[in-house]
């Protein structure tokens, strides 16, 4: 459950109900080495890929929206075995190929940036 500011930077708070399977997918996914391939990267080069399926459910227009869908993730390793790139087919706000970075703190967080 997340809560945020509604379009038009209105206040009201806005809920989002997201249910999310996620599985581990082989380096010979054709979606895997299409994403990596158009990023530059080798799928061999994952250190993880996965398949992220998603469900939410929304009510940030007035009214309630269902949005569903699919996107490979892929965790490459760069320069250290703690930062490295994370690429994703599409979103459910975009269906355009992204390209982020992340980086692992010592404390285990999990960090991803994407311009």
């Amino acid at each position: 459950r997340m809560t945020g500011v509604g379009p038009g930077g209105c206040d009201l708070p806005k809920e989002v109900f997201s249910t999310l399977r996620i599985e581990a997918i082989p380096s010979s996914d054709p979606e895997l080495q299409e994403t990596c391939t158009a990023a530059g990267y080798l799928p061999e080069s994952c250190a993880a890929a996965l398949r992220v399926f998603w469900r939410a459910t929304s009510d940030w227009d007035g009214h309630v929206t269902v949005t569903q869908g699919d996107t490979v993730v892929a965790v490459v390793k760069t320069t250290s075995d703690r930062e490295g790139v994370l690429l994703r087919s599409r979103g459910y706000a975009e269906a355009v190929l992204s390209v982020g970075t992340w980086e692992m703190l010592p404390d285990g967080s999990f960090l991803s940036f994407t311009e």
